[in-house]
């Protein structure tokens, strides 16, 4: 009854305005109300316009693949369609680079399952000539090309500067629009890269983040999701309420504990309940890592022993 009352006290309003010759000015600014209806505010950054333009990139949940063998060696074309016949339920698959024609041969799969691809370049030791053979492998395809990335944490990794990966993205997307491609173009970093340098996600057509809850020694399993989503936010709010994607999320089997973040199978599946939990009103904008375990990885300092565990498929 209240909001009856509520509704039927602006009508009176509205009327005796019209009415008294004001019209077009309550006209004017219901408009403007309309445009901030619904609007969605992270830390006071509003975002919901971002999200709303980029919906069309991805929808339902994603996931990481990498077409190698144990051994390390490209995997041929069946091997790949049997992989994808267990990565049905994920709408969108992401790969890294153009080695062992896998972005023609994902693409292929892929079409045939109803999925799409997020393709790209692993870094830009040959930009020129790995964009050249992106371009080659996809051309035929390009509906099935969800969004591009330009290197993946090249600036974590201090294999680049943000500069030196912010022209990268611009010119790949010159160069791309050049051959077809119209979708979005991005580089893809940690959470933490893109919250200090937010030139990159300036550069790219929506903010995409790796952020794992495991690397955070003061998060357990259960909260991977929230962690995530925090993660995404604050993304967000660094590079004005731009659309941010979370292109990298998991948790790994096997390996030593960092903290309170514990390697396990149960925690695996603790972990990624809780990211679609956490990003069920989010739609296309989660991405698991990844889809089985890749036993060709090496560990490094800072991997806990897990680099070749991260795998949730079998």
């Amino acid at each position: 009854m209240q909001e009856l009352a509520g509704f039927l006290a602006h009508l009176a309003f509205f009327l005796s305005i019209v009415l008294s010759g004001y019209g077009w000015y309550l006209i004017s600014l219901l408009a403007l109300q309309k445009a901030n209806i619904g609007k969605q505010v992270v830390s006071g950054v509003p975002i919901l316009e971002e999200r709303a333009a980029a919906a069309g990139y991805f929808s339902g949940l994603g996931i990481c693949y990498a077409p190698y063998t144990d051994g390390g060696q490209c995997k041929p074309q069946q091997e790949i369609d049997a992989d994808f016949a267990k990565l049905k339920k994920y709408q969108t698959i992401r790969i890294y680079g153009v080695d062992c024609n896998q972005v023609r041969m994902v693409l292929n799969t892929a079409k045939k399952n109803n999925s799409k691809v997020f393709a790209g370049i692993f870094n830009l030791k040959n930009f020129d000539g790995d964009l050249e053979s992106l371009i080659s492998q996809a051309k035929d395809s390009w509906s099935n090309v969800a969004a591009i990335n330009i290197g993946n944490e090249l600036v974590n990794r201090g294999l680049n500067s943000p500069d030196q990966v912010a022209d990268a993205v611009k010119k790949a997307r010159d160069i791309l629009r050049g051959a077809g491609y119209q979708g979005p173009v991005v580089t893809v970093d940690t959470s933490g890269m893109l919250i200090k340098h937010p030139k990159l996600c300036h550069a790219s057509d929506f903010c995409a983040a790796n952020a794992h809850a495991f690397f955070s020694s003061q998060t357990k399993a259960q909260d991977a999701g929230k962690f995530a989503r925090n993660e995404a936010d604050a993304v967000s709010k660094a590079a004005g309420g731009k659309f941010t994607v979370i292109t990298e999320s998991g948790w790994p089997s096997s390996g030593q504990p960092n903290g309170v973040a514990v390697p396990s199978p149960q925690n695996q599946n603790a972990a990624v309940e809780s990211l679609k939990n956490s990003f069920k009103d989010r739609d296309g904008q989660l991405f698991l890592f990844s889809a089985f375990d890749d036993k060709w990885k090496q560990d490094f300092d800072g991997s806990f022993g897990g680099e070749k565990f991260w795998g949730i498929e079998e």
